[in-house]
């Protein structure tokens, strides 16, 4: 495989990989915008899913990480169909930026990856950052785990649903940008006075 190999083919619904295929990385734009791109499994032997590589395959509706699966680059199903994400046992990366304009309502990972955890479809690091709350979550109401530490950048982004935060007073940092285009959240209670907000952190929300 090579970048872009696929990119834009309309026709194309399934792919299937050759048992006992070795592929280890799906290139950049690999499968870009192939629109009606239903199922695609890949060899449990993948290890890098890199930039764009399925971005914009609207009819793709969920994923489900290969065995070996270690990195997930930038906007890697970016404005696809995605609606739920399972993350393996290896991966290590999750930029914010992988599902980032689907509708996507839920994060599940492996209970034996050691960098990443889930709790109610959203996606947390073993440090206990909040890392992305899913686009597509359809909850009104959000609270921040008491455990959480910090909201890291782009964690809370374009999701249409939230209309109210509640940040727990565990939290100590809000990240620059880390909420952002959330276009109905009309309010944010944040629950300790010593929480450290960055710069743009809440991009002109109301807070409580």
């Amino acid at each position: 495989l090579h970048t872009s190999c696929f990119e834009r083919a309309i026709g194309l619904k399934n792919v299937v990989f050759e048992k006992g295929s070795k592929i280890i990385s799906i290139p950049p734009r690999a499968f870009l915008d192939c629109i009606n791109l239903e199922n695609i499994k890949l060899p449990g032997t993948t290890e890098t899913i890199n930039s764009f590589a399925f971005a914009g395959c609207k009819s793709l509706k969920s994923f489900v990480s290969p065995i070996e699966l270690k990195r997930i680059q930038l906007c890697a199903f970016k404005f696809s169909g995605i609606e739920s994400f399972h993350v393996n046992e290896f991966l290590k990366t999750f930029p914010c930026s992988v599902i980032e304009g689907t509708p996507c309502s839920k994060i599940t990972v492996e209970p034996t990856n050691k960098n990443f955890y889930s709790k109610d479809g959203v996606l947390f690091s073993n440090l206990n950052e909040l890392l992305l709350y899913p686009p597509g979550k359809i909850n009104a109401k959000y609270v921040v785990p008491n455990n959480i530490t910090s909201i890291k950048t782009h964690s809370i982004q374009a999701n249409d649903f939230l209309k109210d935060l509640i940040i727990s007073d565990s939290v100590k940092k809000i990240e620059y940008n880390a909420i952002l285009n959330t276009n109905n959240l009309k309010s944010i209670t944040i629950r300790s006075q010593n929480t450290q907000l960055e710069r743009w952190a809440l991009s002109g929300i109301p807070i409580n």
